[in-house]
Order: structure tokens, then sequence, then C-alpha cells
């Protein structure tokens, strides 16, 4: 008796049937990347607190102007309110609580649509806009949990130290989402002192960084700190401009 081998080519017919699964939405935003950009920068006080005084705001679109506006802190003196509102009124620009610019700028910016948030030390500002921070816990242990409202439709944000010069970013998911929100998405966060530091290999200031790039646009000298008057108002402002400046050149 002679053994023959016979080999068999054969295939798994794939399930056309649909699935039961609801199709999700795509964990992204249809914003391009940069398409859209939110810059702010905060000022604070001078001691070891660094309490938020102000700061300011601008959303642009394809390199356009469409928002702006000023960041106020909660409390502040008589003095320091009169100042705001003086600088507000000439230059008409709108006043901003720190819950009213989450919940109105900064969560339907960043989340729901995805703009682009950019900031020089991201780290540092966001924590100033916030009601609260804490630790993350079990495997998020590493990480800042920041509370940036009340509001149970508002993500909280994580912030993960990757080393001394660089963090994680991104807001931190729920169980249950709302059905507007469509998929869980982290957000998209630049912190400009990384990436100036990524391209130079050196550390850099707001200051040092717009010169080593050349922008257009500089800083104000300014040695008053920790104040809220017209000319440090005029800072905080023109600091948010060299941030917009550096990000074109950095991109």
């Amino acid at each position: 008796m002679i053994a023959v081998e016979t080999a068999i080519r054969a295939w798994v017919e794939p399930d056309r049937r649909r699935s039961r699964r609801r199709k999700r939405d795509p964990p992204w935003r249809p914003q391009a990347y940069g398409e859209r950009v939110l810059v702010f920068d905060t000022e604070t006080s001078s001691d070891h607190v660094q309490r938020l005084l102000f700061g300011f705001f601008r959303v642009y679109e394809r390199g356009k102007l469409l928002l702006e506006g000023i960041i106020a802190a909660e409390v502040l003196d008589h003095e320091a309110m009169s100042a705001i509102s003086e600088y507000s009124a000439r230059h008409r620009l709108p006043v901003y609580s720190p819950q009213r610019f989450i919940e109105q700028v900064f969560f339907p910016e960043v989340y729901e649509l995805g703009t682009l948030c950019v900031g020089f030390n991201l780290p540092f500002d966001l924590p100033r806009i916030a009601m609260g921070a804490g630790c993350g816990r079990g495997r998020n242990r590493r990480k800042f949990r920041i509370r940036l409202s009340r509001r149970v439709g508002i993500h909280d944000l994580y912030i993960e130290t990757a080393s001394g010069h660089a963090a994680f970013i991104g807001f931190v998911p729920k169980r249950k989402l709302y059905k507007r929100e469509g998929s869980f998405f982290k957000g998209r966060f630049l912190d400009l002192s990384t990436l100036a530091r990524t391209l130079t290999g050196e550390s850099n200031t707001l200051k040092s960084a717009s010169r080593a790039f050349k922008t257009h646009t500089r800083k104000m000298e300014f040695e008053e700190y920790g104040t809220v008057t017209r000319r440090s108002l005029a800072y905080g402002r023109q600091d948010v401009r060299v941030t917009w400046a550096l990000y074109r050149k950095l991109r």
C-alpha cells in the first residue's frame, strides 16, 4: 500500500451579518490639528502660593483672531478690580471668571471642537484656572487630577510629569458619556516650553525662546510682578501675543 499525502486549501467565509453593537463616533474631533487654536497665559501673585490674579486668552481660526478676553480671579481687592474694569472698557475686552472661562470657552473649544490648547508652561497655567487639584489613584497615582468645574458634563484633567521638562496632559474619561459627546476625547495640548527645548536642546523662557526663534512680537520689559495695574495688564496681554507668535515660528 502506498501512502499519499493530500493537501487541502480552505478558507473561512466572513460573517457578513451586521453587528448589533452601535457604531460609535471616532475618538477624535473633525477639527484639523492646529486649524483652531486657543492661546492663554496667567499672571499670579509673587508669593509661594502663586494664586491667580488675571490672565488673557485668544482664539484663532486659520490664523485669524476670533475672540479675545480677560480672565479675572474671583477674589481681588477693589483697586485690582477697578484696574481690570478700566482696561476691559478701554480695549473692549470681555471679562471672564475662571469658571465662566472654563464653561464657555475652554471646555467647548478644547474638548467639544478639538481646538488645540497652546501655552508656555501649561502644567503651571492650567491649575491656576481650576477650582481644585488632587492626586490620581491606582494606575493613575503618578498623575495630578485637576478639577475644572462642578458641572457634571465637564471632564477633569490629568497632568502627568514625564521629566523635569515635559508632561502629558489630557482629559479624564468618565464611565458614562452624554450622547452629544460621542466618543471620549483626550484633547490636544501643546506646551511651547517643551517644544522649544526639543528643538534647541536648552531650557528657555518665553523671552529667550522668542529671541532664539526671532519672532516679530517680543515681551515687554516688566519687573512689578504680582500686581494688577494698567501696565501689568498690558504685560500679560503682550505675553499671549508673544506665545502665539512663538507657536507659529515653532510650527
